[in-house]
C-alpha cells in the first residue's frame, strides 16, 4: 500500500485540476456551440437580407422593364392616332414615307401597316421574315369584323425573340387596319440586362410555361432548363424549375438558389412583369451577393476555432505539465532520494490516513537504526552506503503486509508502521527483518559483515495522536536500547516520558542552582591504614534544592553528562573545593589531598580545558600536590 495514500494526497490537486480542465473544456464547447450558432444565425440573417436585396434589385429592374413596355405601347397609340388621317388621304408610298419618319423619331426599329383589305384577302405576309404568318394573320383577322373594335396595343414575340407591338387603326366607326411596331432582340436584351452586380448578373423574360421569350445577351438559344442546368441535370434543379413554373403560372414572385456546373451557385429571382403572362427571371451569382460576408464569417469561424483549439491545447499542456510537476513534487517532497520510497513527510501523511480511523492498539510504529552505519560510509564510500540503505529498505518492504509501510527518515533511521499490537509478535517480526537484512552473510565466499540494528517501538493506543509524538516515543524506546546496548526491541513506556520530563525539569533548574550555590561539596575521607588518620578526601557533589530538597547524583549527573552541563558543574565544584582549602589555610589547619571529579566531556569540548582549572587554583593559592583529578 506504500505511497498510495501519498499519491491520493498528491492526486487531490490533480483531481481538482482535472475537474477545472473538464469545466474549461465544457465552457469551450458551450462557447463554440454558441459561437457557431451565432455565426449560423448571422449567416441566415445575411442570407435573408441578401435575398431581400436581390429581390429589391430584380423588382426594380422588372418595374423598369414594365414601364418601358408600357411606354412603347403609349408610343404605338400616339403613332396609330397620327396614322388615321394619313391612311384615308395618302397612297401607299406616302403612307410608307410617313411610317419611315415616325420610325426615325421613335425607339422602334421598324413600323409596318396592314390595311383592312389585305386582311379580308387573307394574303397577309409577315413584315419580317422571322415573323411567322401563323402569328400575324390571326391578330389581323381580329379586326375583320367592324363590330370587334380593339383600340388597345398588344405585345407579341416571334421565333427570333424579337418583340412586336400591334395596334388597331380605326376612325371610331370602322377598322382601317393594323399598325405593327418591331423592336429587335438585341435592343430588348440591352433593356433587361441588370446594371447592378458588376454586370455579372443576367436576366431573361419567360412566360408562364417557363419558355424563354427574351434570352440574355450571348445566350445561343434553348429553354430555361438548359440555361439554369448548365450541364447539371440534378434532380434538385428539376424540382426547383417545376416550382418556378408553378409560381410563374400564378404570376407570383419566387426566389431560390441553384447549383450549376458552369456558373456555380446562382440566386434565381422571378418577378412578374404584368405584361401578358410574362415574368423577369434574374440570375445573380451568390458569390457577388454575399462573397464578402461569407469571407468574414469564414474568417471569424476559423479564428474562433483556432483560438479555441489553441486555448484548449494550452489548457491540456498546462494540465499535463502541472500533473508532471505534481508527480515531480511527490518525488521531491514525499520520496526519499536514496531508497526511492517514502521519506519522513510521506510517512507522516500515510500514517495519518491509515491509522487515524483505526481502533486503539491496532498499529505500532517501529524504529530501526543501524549501529555505526557511518563506518560503512567511511570504509566503503557513500555509494556503497546508499546501496546498503536501498538494500535494507527493500528487505524491510518485502517483510511487510497490506496496510503496512516503511520510510527512511534520516541517515540510517527506518520507521516502520506495522499492523500489530502484540509486543511478542512485533519483536519476532523485527527479529525476522534483521535476520533477512543480514541474510547476505549466507554466502560462504564473502567475509561476514554483521549489521547491528537497534530497535524501539511504540504501540499506538491513541490513533488521533500526532505522528510526531508517536515517533518521539519510538525514538525514546530506541535510545533505551542504545543505552542498554541491546538488539532486543524496546517498547515505549510512560515512564520514558516521565523520565524525560524529569530531565527537562532538572535541566531548567541548573542555572539558578549554580547561581544560588545549591550544589554542595561533601567530602568523603580517605583513611591511612598505617595510623588511621585522614590521608585525603574525595569531593562529592550533592544538590540541595530549596524546593525539591535533596537531589541525588544518579538523578542529575547522567542528565548533565548528556547535555554537556557537566563541564560547568565540574568547574563549579573545583572552585568550591579551592575555596574550602583556602579557608583551611587561613585557619591554619593541616592540609591533605582532595580529589575532584572530572568528566570526560571536557576532552570533547576543549583540549586546553586544564588552563581554566589551573587559573582557579592559582587564584586561591592552592599548594601543589593538594588537588587531584579523578576521571
Amino acid at each position: 500500500m506504500e505511497n498510495n495514500v501519498v499519491k491520493t494526497r498528491i492526486d487531490k490537486p490533480v483531481f481538482f485540476m482535472s475537474l477545472q480542465m473538464g469545466v474549461t473544456i465544457i465552457l469551450l464547447v458551450v462557447i463554440t456551440f454558441f459561437t457557431l450558432r451565432n455565426l449560423s444565425g448571422l449567416k441566415s440573417f445575411i442570407n435573408e437580407r441578401t435575398h431581400a436585396y436581390a429581390k429589391d434589385i430584380a423588382f426594380q429592374l422588372a418595374s423598369d422593364i414594365t414601364t418601358e413596355f408600357n411606354s412603347r405601347k403609349m408610343s404605338m397609340a400616339v403613332v396609330a392616332d397620327s396614322l388615321k388621317n394619313t391612311v384615308q388621304t395618302s397612297n401607299s408610298q406616302e403612307l410608307q414615307e410617313f411610317l419611315d419618319r415616325k420610325e426615325a423619331l421613335s425607339v422602334f426599329d421598324d413600323f409596318f401597316f396592314v390595311g383592312i383589305d389585305d386582311i379580308h384577302s387573307e394574303q397577309v405576309t409577315s413584315p419580317l421574315p422571322s415573323l411567322p404568318h401563323s402569328i400575324v394573320l390571326p391578330h389581323l383577322k381580329l379586326f375583320s369584323h367592324e363590330s370587334d373594335v380593339h383600340d388597345h396595343t398588344c405585345i407579341h414575340y416571334d421565333g427570333e425573340h424579337n418583340i412586336f407591338y400591334t395596334q388597331q387603326i380605326s376612325d371610331g366607326q370602322k377598322t382601317m387596319g393594323m399598325l405593327i411596331g418591331i423592336r429587335h432582340k438585341t435592343r430588348v436584351q440591352e433593356m433587361i440586362q441588370p446594371k447592378a452586380f458588376n454586370s455579372q448578373a443576367v436576366s431573361c423574360i419567360i412566360d408562364s410555361g417557363c419558355n424563354v421569350i427574351i434570352a440574355p445577351q450571348g445566350y445561343d438559344g434553348g429553354g430555361l432548363p438548359d440555361m439554369v442546368r448548365a450541364n447539371n441535370d440534378s434532380q434538385q434543379i428539376a424540382v426547383q424549375l417545376e416550382t418556378l413554373r408553378e409560381f410563374a403560372s400564378k404570376q407570383e414572385p419566387y426566389t431560390t438558389e441553384v447549383d450549376t456546373i458552369r456558373h456555380g451557385r446562382l440566386m434565381l429571382v422571378y418577378t412578374p412583369l404584368g405584361i401578358n403572362d410574362w415574368g423577369l427571371t434574374t440570375f445573380i451569382p451568390s458569390s457577388i451577393l454575399r462573397g464578402q460576408s461569407d469571407t468574414y464569417i469564414f474568417r471569424t469561424l476559423v479564428t474562433t476555432v483556432v483560438s479555441i483549439a489553441v486555448f484548449l491545447l494550452l489548457t491540456i499542456l498546462t494540465f499535463f505539465s502541472s500533473k508532471k510537476n505534481k508527480n515531480m513534487m511527490q518525488r521531491v517532497v514525499f520520496s526519499d532520494s536514496v531508497t526511492g520510497g517514502l521519506n519522513d513527510a510521506g510517512f507522516r501523511i500515510q500514517y495519518h490516513e491509515s491509522v487515524k480511523k483505526s481502533s486503539p492498539n491496532t498499529y505500532c510504529v517501529l524504529l530501526m537504526n543501524i549501529k555505526n552505519f557511518k563506518l560503512i560510509n567511511e570504509q566503503f564510500g557513500t555509494e556503497e552506503g546508499d546501496k546498503t540503505l536501498r538494500y535494507i529498505y527493500a528487505t524491510i518492504k518485502e517483510c511487510l503486509t497490506k496496510n503496512e509501510f516503511v520510510a527512511r527518515t534520516e541517515s540510517d533511521n527506518f520507521f516502520i508502521c506495522l499492523k500489530e499490537s502484540d509486543p511478542k509478535i512485533i519483536s519476532e517480526r523485527a527479529e525476522g527483518i534483521v535476520s533477512m537484512i543480514n541474510g547476505f552473510n549466507n554466502d560462504d565466499e564473502k567475509t561476514p559483515y554483521h549489521l547491528v540494528v537497534h530497535r524501539g517501538a511504540c504501540i499506538v493506543s491513541e490513533p488521533q495522536q500526532k505522528i510526531s509524538i508517536v515517533q518521539g516515543h519510538a525514538k525514546a524506546a530506541y535510545k533505551v536500547s542504545v543505552q542498554q546496548n541491546t538488539e532486543e526491541c524496546i517498547f515505549y513506556d510512560k515512564s520514558f516520558t516521565e523520565n524525560k520530563l524529569k530531565e527537562i525539569e532538572i535541566n531548567n533548574m541548573f542555572g539558578a542552582s549554580i547561581r544560588n550555590h545549591d550544589f554542595k561539596v561533601y567530602l568523603q575521607p580517605k583513611i591511612r591504614l598505617l595510623d588511621g588518620k585522614i590521608g585525603g578526601a574525595e569531593a562529592l557533589v550533592r544538590w540541595q534544592h530549596p524546593e525539591k530538597g535533596m537531589i541525588f547524583p544518579n538523578d542529575f549527573i547522567p542528565v548533565f553528562e548528556k547535555n554537556g552541563k557537566i563541564c560547568q558543574l565540574d568547574l563549579y565544584m573545583f572552585t568550591e573545593v579551592c575555596k574550602l582549602i583556602a579557608s583551611w589555610q587561613k585557619e591554619g589547619r593541616e592540609l591533605f589531598p582532595v580529589s575532584v571529579n572530572l568528566s570526560r566531556q571536557h576532552f570533547h569540548t576543549n583540549t586546553a580545558f586544564l588552563d581554566k582549572f589551573h587559573a582557579i587554583a592559582q587564584q586561591y593559592n592552592i599548594p601543589e600536590n593538594i588537588l587531584e583529578f579523578e576521571l
